[in-house]
């Protein structure tokens, strides 16, 4: 993302994230895979605006390797397991923490349209919310913005998707869980996290006799 200059190798070079590829890839065998940015820098209203710059100088840009593989646009069209090893391999190349952020929520989003169509799509939907909500957790400032001097969380509407579904399955320890973390990181208002414990304790009631 423009102003981010803390750039990684791959994902799972990201201090506290745990990550092992969500199908094999060939980092090898990856165009870009050992590119390397160069820090520029300009300045505006008197502040200097530092950002990283991707490519040779006949075609550089500010969009990392892993951000030019994984284009939102393309996925549409894309069989589901060839967007998931698509996001694979966007996770083995280098980028911005932002970069794979997004990467991991563009794929829950096929995913989630797909659900009803492609049973599977449920599972790896799961899977890949809880990578990006673990990430959360170990790097929120990848899932934050400045405006005016406020710092604010993104929509983590890959959080918001898995809470949709365990509520709707009825998994409400699942959800709960969820919300909790969510609640930490301005994703839900209490309210939701009061409404599921709730939903808990007249199961649990329910259950006792």
């Amino acid at each position: 993302m423009f102003g981010e200059i803390n750039w990684f190798p791959r994902f799972g070079d990201i201090p506290g994230v745990a990550y092992e590829p969500i199908v094999p890839v060939d980092r090898s065998k990856l165009k870009r895979a050992s590119e390397r940015p160069e820090v520029s820098s300009f300045t505006t209203d008197g502040r200097v605006v530092t950002y990283l710059t991707w490519g040779d100088d006949e075609e550089s840009s500010s969009a990392s390797p892993s951000a030019d593989h994984f284009v939102d646009e393309e996925l549409d069209g894309l069989k589901t397991g060839t967007v998931l090893r698509k996001l694979a391999e966007a996770l083995e190349l280098p980028g911005v923490a932002s970069d794979y952020h997004f990467a991991l929520q563009a794929f829950v989003g096929v995913a989630w349209k797909r659900r009803r169509e492609e049973p599977e799509a449920l599972g790896l939907l799961e899977r890949v919310a809880w990578l990006d909500i673990s990430f959360l957790e170990a790097f929120p400032s990848a899932f934050t913005y400045t405006r005016m001097d406020e710092t604010s969380y993104y929509r983590v509407s890959s959080m918001q998707n898995l809470l949709t579904i365990y509520e709707y399955e009825g998994a409400l320890l699942e959800a709960i869980q969820v919300a909790r973390i969510g609640l930490k990181h301005e994703q839900f208002e209490p309210k939701k996290l009061d409404e599921l414990l709730e939903r808990q304790a007249a199961l649990e009631a329910e259950f006792r006799g």
